[in-house]
């Protein structure tokens, strides 16, 4: 899939759990929400494009902050 548009589809997620939850009730439902409905590849592609810093892709901070924690576990 392209990056761009898996970046765009994980902020959308990002952005809607931001705006009905705490953060940190939010982060926990993105995490969840990408386990439950994300094939791991795409997940795994996700992983990679925010190890890139050069790719000039924005994440969400609530993204960025899962997909951090994911890293280091």
């Amino acid at each position: 899939m392209n990056g761009d548009n898996l970046i765009k589809m994980a902020n959308q997620i990002a952005d809607f759990f931001a705006n009905t939850a705490e953060p940190d009730l939010a982060a926990v439902s993105i995490e969840q929400h990408l386990k439950l409905f994300w094939a791991p590849r795409m997940r795994e592609q996700l992983a990679l494009l925010s190890q890139q810093p050069s790719s000039g892709l924005v994440l969400h901070p609530l993204l960025q902050q899962v997909l951090t924690r994911q890293q280091h576990e």
